[in-house]
């Protein structure tokens, strides 16, 4: 849950595009940065590409930077009283995991 609260929006994109028109078309659209081109055959390309500019870049509605850093607290919190409990026995401990 909290990897999507936190998730990039300006991370590389991929298309794949079969018509000429339409990868001439992509390719002088303003505000886009390709940064890989693959063909994978005659007709087919793949296109690695991400925005430009940061103003560009679309927001995402489940992005929550306020509500991740309480998830996050609250979870190293009961983390640590975990490791308490165990003392000597914890072998081995994560953000995420604990092995006694």
């Amino acid at each position: 849950m909290c990897g999507k609260l936190t998730e990039r929006n300006d991370r590389a994109q991929t298309k794949v595009i079969s018509e000429p028109k339409k990868l001439y078309s992509f390719l002088s659209t303003p505000g886009i940065e390709v940064t890989n081109l693959t063909f994978a055959s005659d007709g087919v390309v793949w296109i690695k590409w991400k925005h430009a500019a940061e103003e560009h870049v679309p927001n995402l509605r489940h992005r929550n930077e306020i509500i991740r850093t309480y998830v996050i607290a609250g979870a190293r919190i009961h983390l640590y009283n975990c490791l308490g409990r165990l003392g000597k026995k914890a072998i081995y401990c994560d953000t995420d995991r604990l092995e006694d």
